[in-house]
């Protein structure tokens, strides 16, 4: 039954932080869906910004106007729930509509999460109680990124950061309809505005100090997770790009299709 959190080796009552870009969202869910359908207790939470879910998809939907720890902590008592998402102020202006194309049910009401410093507050008061999801990055919804200056958020009680990159990237030019920051991916990786993304252009992103080993707390595992749309079959540069990163600072490479009913592929 928990078959990615394995992969991703994190304990139950831990931390794991998704960064990058190519499906952290999708897979955050599905994550806290496994442990919760294992008879555990799941949040999600982002450092940035995120689509509000449609409170069916979850067990509870945990709205803190102004990262109101009170009403977060009252939230989270009791045991009669697995899965449940905390939220604060609306970004924007409300929009109850269906996000299109979702794989996580989601309406079009853009909501902040919570700072680093208060997930790590929380985290540690419910250690051995409560696994927490925390998307610390965000894409726009693209392919592969590279972090700006304040980027990623990761909580410092992350055991785990995972760093994922999209490999159907590869083939595409860099450029903004692919890449988040196309202008910074070059100047880390040396492939030219435009230039076909190839993947020791991946490989160099990843690996790189200011890409994807940005803002690494002390101690935490760092996995990379390549994702792909389809499940029928391996990307076929999927294996050489995952071994190449596995000399590269990574203490795991996973493969995985974010929207298949079994997203683990395979691990390196």
């Amino acid at each position: 039954m928990n078959a990615f959190r394995n992969a991703l080796s994190l304990r139950i009552g831990g931390c794991v932080a998704f960064v990058g870009a190519g499906g952290k969202t999708t897979l955050s869910y599905q994550l806290m869906h496994e442990i919760a359908a294992d008879g555990a207790r799941a949040v999600f939470t982002t450092t940035t910004n995120v689509w509000e879910p449609q409170p069916t998809s979850i067990d509870r939907l945990i709205v803190a106007e102004g990262s109101d720890a009170a009403t977060i902590a009252r939230a989270l008592q009791g045991d009669d729930w697995h899965s449940a998402v905390i939220v604060t102020d609306v970004v924007g202006s409300p929009n109850a509509e269906p996000v299109p194309g979702a794989f996580w049910p989601t309406i079009q009401t853009k909501r902040r999460g919570l700072e680093p410093a208060h997930i790590d507050a929380l985290r540690n008061a419910n250690a051995t109680e409560i696994t927490w999801i925390v998307e610390a990055d965000g894409a726009r919804g693209l392919r592969i990124k590279a972090p700006g200056p304040t980027e990623p958020a990761i909580p410092p009680c992350a055991d785990v950061v995972a760093v994922v990159a999209c490999l159907d990237a590869l083939g595409r030019p860099l450029d903004d309809r692919t890449a988040h920051r196309a202008d910074r991916i070059a100047a880390l990786t040396g492939c030219m505005p435009g230039a076909v993304i190839t993947p020791p252009t991946l490989i160099a992103l990843l690996a790189h100090p200011a890409g994807g080993h940005k803002s690494i707390p002390p101690g935490a595992h760092v996995i990379a997770v390549l994702t792909q749309h389809s499940d029928a079959a391996l990307h076929p540069d999927a294996l050489t790009i995952a071994t190449e990163l596995r000399t590269s600072g990574f203490s795991r490479v996973i493969i995985a299709a974010p929207r298949a009913d079994s997203p683990l592929l395979a691990i390196v």
